[in-house]
């Protein structure tokens, strides 16, 4: 092939050159890939040969521009192809984002359909507090807020460990959901507890062993129903028959200034560096005194104190105090918590 003469063809090296290049580059590159290729096959030489003809041609027609036009051209096409970089990095960047929205989406609609998550798992709990003692996995489910024959121990192990089969490959794990993640932190704290070791768990138990260790907040109406079977099995104080009186035949007497309540009214941090030796659950009995009964009858109606002789009389009653309180009343450990290897 004959090349162009050299005193109206720009060298190499030339500014021109390198400039018609640059705007032959995006039109020619695949085919130059495909030329070089083909010049390496015998069959394949004249193809290549005809590609650097069209190509020298092309070149050519450029070079013979003025030196500010090919600048110009070469710089709008540098533009282009970064508007199209930048455009096809957002085009990029919104398919990701709709990619995770559906993933997303998709993952919310399979929790949502977990057995746990539908309203048929919610536990009846004045069904279970009526029971005298629960089972390990019965006291987790419950205090999770789930009945336990659906919320079981063999449930939720699939859901921590999907099934594996030698036929099919293994996918990957998905992340597990914050119920799951919940559910086997209670169990990991739980199963080291010494108070839910035995076989036979009695509710109550259960429930101060959750207040002393904050291991989890237990559901309110399991609470409430757990409070007011304590309440029904107190006995009935005995009423004083009430005997009627002669209406009054004299003028009402002026009325006096009312009586000053005759308990000793102490501060709450006061009444606990007090008695907290014989009353070891006394902070956590204060803080649920709305839930126990204590706030109902040692509750003072100044702001802040506690009336110390009804909240021993409470202690009392409860089974809270382990020796003689200061007010001489006598103690008892409901749970025996100092045989643990007993049976609740």
């Amino acid at each position: 092939m004959n090349e162009l003469s050299t005193d109206t063809q720009p060298t190499r090296d030339s500014e021109a050159y390198q400039l018609a290049e640059k705007l032959l580059r995006p039109r020619f590159q695949i085919l130059d890939a495909l030329a070089l290729a083909a010049s390496l096959n015998p069959n394949g030489k004249k193809a290549a040969e005809d590609h650097k003809r069209k190509k020298d041609e092309a070149r050519g027609e450029l070079m013979t521009l003025p030196i500010n036009e090919l600048r110009s051209r070469v710089q709008q096409q540098e533009a282009q192809a970064a508007a199209d970089r930048v455009a096809r990095a957002e085009s990029e960047k919104k398919r990701k984002q709709e990619k995770a929205t559906r993933d997303a989406q998709a993952a919310a609609e399979r929790e949502a359909n977990k057995f746990y998550n539908l309203s048929s798992s919610t536990a009846n709990f004045r069904h279970w507090a009526t029971m005298d003692y629960w089972s390990f996995d019965e006291a987790l489910a419950l205090l999770m807020g789930k009945d336990p024959r659906i919320m079981t121990k063999e449930a939720m192990r699939k859901e921590i460990e999907p099934e594996f089969s030698l036929m099919l490959p293994r996918p990957p794990a998905p992340p597990k959901s914050s119920f799951v993640q919940k559910y086997e932190a209670l169990r990991a704290v739980a199963g080291r507890a010494s108070a839910m070791k035995s076989p036979q768990l009695k509710p109550l138990a259960v429930l101060l062993w959750v207040h002393e260790s904050g291991a989890i907040t237990p559901p309110s109406e399991l609470v409430q129903e757990i409070s007011d079977r304590l309440q029904r099995s107190k006995p009935n104080p005995v009423q004083p028959v009430s005997v009627a009186q002669p209406a009054p035949t004299t003028p009402p007497p002026v009325q006096t200034p009312e009586r000053p309540d005759p308990h000793t009214q102490l501060k709450r941090a006061a009444l606990v560096h007090k008695h907290d030796r014989a009353w070891p659950t006394i902070e956590a009995d204060l803080r649920h005194a709305n839930e126990n009964g204590l706030s109902t009858c040692a509750k003072s109606k100044k702001h802040g104190f506690w009336l110390e002789e009804p909240a021993l009389q409470w202690a009392q009653q409860n089974g809270k105090l382990r020796q003689r309180a200061q007010s001489g009343l006598m103690t008892a450990d409901p749970f025996n918590r100092s045989k643990p290897t007993e049976q609740s």
